[in-house]
């Protein structure tokens, strides 16, 4: 039996015999909101709003070519990656590259006054160039900002749930996620955003 209590990212649970304890959800409404966002169906609409936000920013559908691919290969890549959505992909790829461009520039450009930018030009087979654009420009900046404001509201999950063209789940997921919950006593965390618990899934 793993630890009386796990720490979660912003969540707690106490984990008990799954026979004390049994998940018996009826639908997805019933389910929290952290488990919705975890499911890859709203997980590809969220994606879908993210990709039209860049595209409003300014990229192209070159610049966006690969992408969505690129982020799922990555979600399946390690269990570690599993269940972060695609602007947490953008942004774990901004940060590599910055850590990279500061021990390569210390070496190769030490009086470059942008060491990211000099990384890049050094090496163009790096994707997303245009990301670090938008992260560098204060009006690209605040409108990355706002993308995911809106995909990480509460907001957004219940246009999910319950706005035009809400989604429902079938027997066979409802069945899957309740036998994931099982023997999982949650314990609310009134402050805090569950951005990815896909270790609960396991």
């Amino acid at each position: 039996m793993a630890s009386d209590i796990l720490h979660i990212k912003d969540g707690y649970y106490f984990e008990v015999p799954k026979m004390l304890w049994r998940s018996q959800r009826a639908d997805i409404q019933a389910f929290p909101d952290w488990m919705v966002r975890l499911d890859h169906d709203f997980q590809s609409r969220e994606a879908d709003v993210i990709i039209e936000g860049l595209k409003e920013l300014g990229i192209d559908e070159e610049g966006l070519a690969g992408l969505r691919k690129d982020w799922e290969a990555w979600q399946a890549s390690s269990h570690k990656n599993a269940g972060w959505p695609l602007d947490a992909f953008l942004e774990q790829h901004v940060s590599k590259v910055v850590a990279k461009a500061k021990t390569w520039a210390a070496k190769n450009a030490p009086t470059a006054t942008d060491r990211t930018q000099a990384y890049l030009a050094a090496h163009p087979e790096i994707p997303y160039p245009w990301f670090f654009r938008i992260k560098t420009d204060p009006q690209a900046s605040a409108g990355w900002s706002r993308i995911q404001e809106k995909v990480n509201s509460k907001e957004f999950v219940d246009q999910y749930r319950l706005g035009e063209g809400a989604k429902t789940w079938t027997p066979e997921k409802i069945k899957e996620y309740n036998q994931a919950l099982d023997g999982k006593v949650m314990i609310p965390q009134p402050f805090g955003t569950l951005r990815n618990a896909a270790d609960l899934l396991l």
